[in-house]
């Protein structure tokens, strides 16, 4: 069966139907774990949803000549363990805190696998200073990613040629690390963290846009500080900037001469290796990087923060907040690329994004939306203007369009 089935399988076993909304099965697993006295909320078992998926799996392999088994498929990814599931909107002032559960028993079977171990509390917002206005965490967990691959193939009858190709690229050699794809692969268990935030003290001069609060960024990659000792240095040398290298208290920082900064719009990049904490950090500048390395006011204690996360997951492996300042931005720069006819060459896309924009009008406080594995399933949780019955719809026609595009 194609590959762009595939990848639409995480969002198709999302898309479930709405038809019953509101009626709620009270003894399922799932829904212990949404507010199930919230003004929408739903529990159901999971076979049925289950069945239907890989009736279209397979209907659609048929349709291309495949005899592909589509409940095969969703056990390879794991999908099959999933139980129940439940979901809850409650309205908070003119926003909605949403809660999706989904029961799997603590699963460690295929996609689960990659979302690394149980939901610790959150890291990304206390790497970054408060008043941070985009902020962002993923945990992935890739050492199982190999064996998933292969069991979906297998399950999708994949040609002998597709796979004698796989297995070829997972024994090519890596020269820069030393190690083929399968070895790095099998020690890539990692933490990505990313904030950017915007310095109402400082303007950036862009042309057509104007004058905007100047972003400031800072990045971690957890898990990731032993690549550095087989290619960082050679990494520095090829990119032909003048990094100066210093050592202090087990930290490598590599910045580049302040005097440069006017080449970079102001900005001066550094990157700084930890290897006590196995962390590779990265900044626009070494003032950010101090404040977001000294975590002593860290977003996670700020108000804004706090207000915008109450009743929602703090734990988790996934997060993305989103500060109403910085929707506020982009609001601005959606409205600058209409005036300047840039839209118009999106097309019928220029029409979902200005969906996109209607929402960020409607935000009062902030967006969160997060991912954690608990003991038995996976949390979701997300403050943001629509209920997940506005939002399951919305999915189903854009799933529905996805396939008839696809016919």
């Amino acid at each position: 069966m194609k590959n762009k089935y595939l990848l639409l399988l995480p969002a198709i076993s999302l898309a479930t139907s709405t038809s019953s909304w509101g009626q709620a099965t009270t003894d399922l697993p799932a829904a212990a774990k949404v507010n199930l006295a919230a003004e929408f909320s739903e529990a159901k078992p999971a076979a049925d949803l289950f069945n239907k998926l890989a009736t279209m799996l397979t209907e659609q392999a048929k349709k291309e000549g495949q005899d592909v088994d589509g409940k095969a498929i969703l056990n390879a990814l794991g999908l099959g363990e999933i139980t129940s599931y439940a979901m809850s909107s409650e309205k908070d002032g003119t926003e909605w805190r949403n809660l999706m559960f989904l029961h799997n028993g603590g699963s460690d079977k295929g996609i689960f696998s990659l979302l690394g171990n149980a939901g610790a509390d959150f890291s990304a917002p206390y790497m970054c200073p408060a008043g941070s206005d985009l902020v962002m965490q993923l945990d992935l967990d890739l050492r199982t990613v190999e064996s998933l691959i292969r069991n979906v193939m297998k399950a999708g009858n994949a040609p002998k040629e597709d796979m004698q190709e796989f297995e070829d690229g997972m024994k090519e050699e890596i020269p820069e690390m030393g190690m083929n794809a399968s070895a790095l692969l099998s020690k890539l268990d990692v933490r990505v963290n990313i904030a950017i935030d915007l310095d109402d003290k400082v303007k950036l001069a862009l042309p057509m846009v104007g004058e905007l609060d100047k972003p400031r960024m800072v990045i971690r990659l957890d898990g990731l500080a032993w690549i550095w000792d087989k290619m960082g240095d050679e990494m520095i040398a090829e990119s032909g900037m003048p990094f100066q290298k210093k050592d202090e208290a087990g930290v490598t920082t590599y910045s580049l001469p302040i005097e440069m900064a006017a080449q970079f719009m102001g900005y001066s990049p550094v990157i700084a290796i930890d290897k006590t904490k196995n962390q590779i950090w990265i900044s626009s500048s070494p003032e950010f990087l101090k404040r977001s390395m000294d975590g002593t006011e860290s977003l996670a204690s700020s108000l804004a923060y706090k207000g915008t996360m109450k009743g929602l997951s703090q734990k988790g492996n996934m997060m993305a907040y989103m500060s109403k300042d910085f929707a506020e931005l982009l609001l601005k720069l959606h409205g600058i690329a209409k005036a300047n006819g840039m839209m118009d060459a999106l097309g019928e896309q220029a029409t979902d994004l200005d969906k996109v924009v209607e929402e960020l009008k409607l935000i009062k406080q902030g967006s969160v939306n997060t991912l954690s594995r608990v003991d038995d399933g996976i949390l979701m949780s997300e403050r943001g203007v629509k209920n997940y019955q506005e939002r399951m719809k919305e999915m189903d026609e854009m799933m529905m369009k996805m396939m008839k595009e696809m016919k």
